[in-house]
Parts: structure tokens; C-alpha cells; sequence
């Protein structure tokens, strides 16, 4: 990676949320899941320099299974723009936005009907499994900037800032399970432009104010 890109999600530890978990749902709170799952997409969005990873996020969200829809780096954009003005923040004289923000902007848009939280890997997994991508809004490290050979990220060296991205699936590797990001950093970034991390990374991620939404498509 030749520079590096703007991070500018912003926490939300809304005790709000804990109602909207899938755990608290009476028609999910079983917490069912596949053995794995992996959504593929077709459409590679980068934001460049922009910090509008919110946005983007909740689009990569849409590009990906189910209900696969159209987008660009024009309407992500839009999304993370309408993100600021209807986020949990006062005011938009500040940079970033949260998920949160991200799913109102897309409720308002007419391209989701609601969205659901998770916290922890069987509500992360149960969402990914029968509900579609989701989108996490977390602390990136270091570490992240950059996959390994194995096209793994890891939240090591110092918090560089918060950054949103889907994620598109979950499976087992040696015993141990990884999830699939899907970025927004273009399709020369990482694995084909997304990266694997460990459950056992990506939960204290999650765990540390960070956010999880699986929004309800509206089939378009």
C-alpha cells in the first residue's frame, strides 16, 4: 500500500442497541448457524483518501449475497454523507461517521429495512449465515494495514484509528475458525481486495466498543 488510507469510524457504545441483538430476538435467539458460508462480490469499491469507510461498508454489504445490489463509490459516498448528518453525533462539524449512522442513511434511502446486532461469534455467525454480510465498525492496528502471506490481517503494533468493513462469510481453517472482510480500499488492496482474520482476533475487536449490523435487505 503506497499511502495510507483515512480512518475515521467512529465508536458507539449505545446500550440502546442490546434489544436489536440477535441473542435478545425471540425468533433468533437459538443462534443457529452453517458449518461455514462465504459470500463472493463482483463490485470493488475504494474511497481513495476519503474517510467515508462507513458508507462504503454498508455498501460492500449490499454488493454482497443476498439480494446483490448495484453500487458504486459514487453512491457510498452518499451513504456515508447522510451517515453524519444522521448519526448518534451532534452537529456535523467533525470527521467520520458510525455504523449506526451508515444504517439509518440506507433505511433512508429505501435500500434496507431495519438491521440487527451482534456481539459475540455465535450471534456474528448465525447473522452471516442466514441473515447476509454484515458490517463491523472497529479499531484498526498496524498490523491491519497489510495482510500476510496467507492474506491474514492482524490487530498488532499501535491503534491507528477506527474503520468499518463488511463481513462476508466465516469458515474453518486447521482447526480454528476465520472470517472474510470485504474492504474498501480497491481490488489490488490484500486478498483480492478483502483479507481473513481469526475469530480469536476479531472478537476482542468487536468487544472493544466496537460495532456489528446485519441489515434487513429490501429486494430492489
Amino acid at each position: 500500500m503506497t499511502t495510507t488510507p483515512v480512518l475515521d469510524w467512529r465508536p458507539n457504545p449505545d446500550p440502546r442497541s442490546e434489544p436489536f441483538r440477535f441473542s435478545a430476538i425471540r425468533m433468533c435467539a437459538n443462534l443457529t448457524e452453517r458449518n461455514s458460508i462465504i459470500r463472493k462480490k463482483t463490485i470493488f469499491l475504494d474511497q481513495g483518501q476519503e474517510g467515508a469507510c462507513t458508507g462504503f461498508g454498508e455498501e460492500n454489504v449490499r454488493a454482497l449475497t443476498p439480494y446483490p445490489q448495484t453500487t458504486s463509490n459514487r453512491q457510498a459516498f452518499k451513504i456515508y454523507e447522510r451517515a453524519r448528518f444522521l448519526d448518534e453525533y451532534p452537529g456535523e462539524d467533525y470527521e467520520g461517521s458510525s455504523v449506526n449512522g451508515a444504517m439509518k442513511a440506507a433505511r433512508e434511502a429505501g435500500f434496507v429495512k431495519g438491521w440487527r446486532w451482534a456481539k459475540t461469534g455465535p450471534e456474528i455467525r448465525h447473522g452471516l449465515s442466514y441473515h447476509g454480510a454484515g458490517e463491523a465498525g472497529t479499531w484498526w492496528y498496524e498490523g491491519m494495514y497489510e495482510t500476510d502471506v496467507d492474506g491474514f490481517v492482524h490487530p498488532t503494533g499501535k491503534k491507528v484509528g477506527g474503520h468499518a468493513y463488511a463481513i462476508a462469510g466465516f469458515n474453518w481453517l486447521n482447526g480454528f475458525l476465520r472470517y472474510r472482510i470485504e474492504n474498501s480500499w480497491g481490488a489490488d488492496w490484500g486478498d483480492n481486495g478483502g483479507a481473513w482474520i481469526w475469530e480469536y482476533d476479531l472478537l476482542p475487536l468487536i468487544d472493544d466498543f466496537g460495532e456489528m449490523a446485519f441489515p434487513q435487505k429490501v429486494r430492489l
